[in-house]
């Protein structure tokens, strides 16, 4: 089953997610960013329990100081269970001053082995600056998406 994108937009630039899953209770979610002519896309495998329990904590008021735990996937390390060896896609939320302002950073890597040097990979790191309004618009319409609700939000 493929979906449509979710579309998070902030005045820096925007995040679009894509969620493709074929059945089997994991998706893979494509992840674009583009920020102050940064821009990027990169995709990983998650559970959708994961991506639920990501969306329900988007939720979270106010957020902890040192922000939330990352969504985070790519290739697992086989030497170090539960470790990423090879991270493609991170997002992570955090607090930005006292005005009740939200950073979206959201780390992007190519796979490796999509790189003609097998060592090295393609990267970009941005933060979109939002708000606690639009996050929780964000998670309503993620879960919405992960749930089959919707094929396209904007």
């Amino acid at each position: 089953m493929n979906t449509d994108p979710i579309i998070a937009v902030s005045k820096s630039g925007f995040l679009r997610l894509t969620l493709w899953t074929d059945g089997d209770g994991t998706a893979e979610l494509r992840a674009e960013v583009s920020s102050n002519g940064f821009s990027g896309q990169s995709s990983a495998w998650f559970s959708l329990p994961t991506l639920g329990g990501f969306a329900e904590q988007l939720l979270t008021y106010p957020l902890p100081p040192d922000g939330l735990a990352p969504l985070r996937g790519g290739y697992r390390s086989k030497e170090r269970p539960g470790e990423l060896a090879d991270q493609h896609v991170s997002i992570r939320l955090c607090p930005v001053g006292l005005r009740g302002a939200v950073g979206c950073r959201v780390e992007l890597r190519t796979h490796a082995q999509q790189s003609n040097v097998p060592s090295h990979a393609d990267a970009v790191d941005v933060e979109l600056k939002t708000s606690y309004q639009e996050l929780s618009e964000f998670s309503r319409n993620l879960q919405r998406l992960i749930r089959g609700e919707v094929s396209e939000l904007h």
